[in-house]
This record gives C-alpha cells, structure tokens and sequence, in this order.
C-alpha cells in the first residue's frame, strides 16, 4: 500500500522470509522515475544529441541508504503463515513527477548485498 503527500511517500509492507536462514536480510525502498524527457549524447545523430530523448527508470533516491536496514535477523523465527509488518517513509522531491514513479521494495542479503527479492508499484495507479 502506498500514500503520498507533498513531500514524502508511506510505504506499507508485509514480509515473510521464505526459506529458513541463519543469514540476516536488509530491506530497502527507492523510487525510480519514467518519461523524464531530456537531452541525451548520442553520436549518430546530428549535432551529437537527441534534444527530446525519453529516459526511463531514473534512479530517483533511496530510503534508507544504499542498503537499507536489517529486517531479518539471522536468529529471527517466524509461526507458519507469520509476516513481519513495516511502513517505510521516503522523501520526495517536488521535481519529481510522482505520476511516472514506481517504488520498489527489496531484500538483500547482509553479507553479500546480493539482492534476493524485488517487488514494485506505481505511486499512482
């Protein structure tokens, strides 16, 4: 579930891990921007750019750093059918078109950061 204000965006989530692990698993939020229409270099085309090039899957910002923040302790144990339940709150800048955002939610692993599981929402729908 997502809820957006003027400056931030409220991210709720329900988590469950789906292999029992000894290892610990961040989980992070970013939001990445589509249909941001900007130059872009291009030497094949004249003048060496493209001056209405649309780019997609801009990186826009992370929540809570390049990692995120541990949501899986190595020890955790969990009742069959048990989910963790979190709200994470990301800024959001006022140059940023949230019509064209997509959040994404992911997992990684703590002592690799190899990311394990991704899943993604428009802010609007």
């Amino acid at each position: 579930q997502l809820d957006s204000s003027a400056d931030s965006i409220l991210v709720s989530l329900n988590v469950k891990p789906l292999v029992d692990s000894d290892e610990s698993f961040l989980l992070n939020i970013s939001i990445v921007e589509d249909g941001i229409i900007e130059a872009q270099k291009d030497s094949n085309s004249p003048g060496g750019e493209i001056l209405d090039y649309e780019h997609n899957r801009v990186f826009r910002g992370s929540g809570y750093g390049p990692f995120g923040f541990t949501a899986f302790p190595g020890d955790l144990e969990l009742r069959p059918k048990e989910v963790i339940s979190y709200q994470l709150k990301m800024a959001v800048s006022e140059d940023w078109n949230l019509n064209n955002c997509t959040v994404m939610a992911f997992v990684s692993s703590e002592s690799s950061s190899e990311i394990i599981q991704v899943e993604e929402k428009k802010v609007f729908e």
